[in-house]
């Protein structure tokens, strides 16, 4: 199976916990925040990397589904490599299964939490100050709201 056609069908149970996929793009919505998620695939191995986004509402109206690179501070998902985990080289996984028990993990264990987590500018604030991105970004327009001007 083409790995983006696994990911979409893996992920599928996101929808019952207020996500909507547009394409590899996850986005859960919220009166206050916007979570996005999708995941990378390396162009060096057949690993993934987790990239959120967290876009605020206050700031910009008009957002519906944005990529996590267009959120108003986005990055790598946590503080220890989360590729590690999702490594479906042959050489690690050949098993559908496996494969499948793995993003349940991630999904239920991290992606989930930090989605409830970030559904509230304060929380979204919270998510930020702890550290859980990796090569994190912040855009101009957030940078107050996140006390970083």
């Amino acid at each position: 199976m083409k790995s983006s056609l696994f990911l979409t069908t893996a992920f599928a149970a996101l929808a019952g916990q207020g996500f909507v996929r547009k394409s590899l793009l996850w986005c859960r919505s919220t009166v206050e925040t916007i979570f996005a998620f999708e995941l990378q695939r390396s162009r060096y191995s057949d690993q993934y990397f987790a990239n959120v986004g967290i876009a605020f509402r206050r700031l910009d109206q008009n957002l519906e589904h944005p990529a996590p690179h267009r959120c108003h501070f986005y990055g790598r998902f946590g503080t220890a490599p989360v590729e590690s985990a999702l490594d479906f080289s042959s050489e690690r996984s050949a098993d559908e299964g496996e494969r499948k028990a793995v993003l349940k993990t991630f999904e239920i264990e991290e992606l989930i939490p930090a989605s409830e987590q970030c559904s509230t500018e304060a929380g979204a604030i919270a998510f930020w100050k702890a550290g859980l991105l990796r090569v994190p970004l912040v855009l101009p327009a957030a940078r107050s709201l996140l006390g970083l001007s």
